[in-house]
């Protein structure tokens, strides 16, 4: 399997996750990618599942380990 990486920009009109949500990620350093230059390009999936796993720990569904 190959990771799909993207700008902020164009994952956010392919997966509908708002961009200034992608934008802050990449500001605290919490969005999986690397950097080009001064551009930011994201894994998608990894984002992704950062986001199902951060609502699942919110939902009470699974315990944080990390905690």
């Amino acid at each position: 399997m190959t990771a799909q990486f993207m700008t902020a920009n164009k994952m956010a009109k392919e997966t509908g996750i708002p961009a200034i949500q992608i934008r802050r990620r990449i500001k605290k350093g919490t969005a999986p990618g690397y950097y080009v230059g001064n551009r930011f390009y994201c894994d998608v999936a990894a984002f992704i599942e950062l986001l199902h796993r951060e609502s699942e720990i919110a939902n009470g569904k699974i315990v944080d380990d990390k905690a």
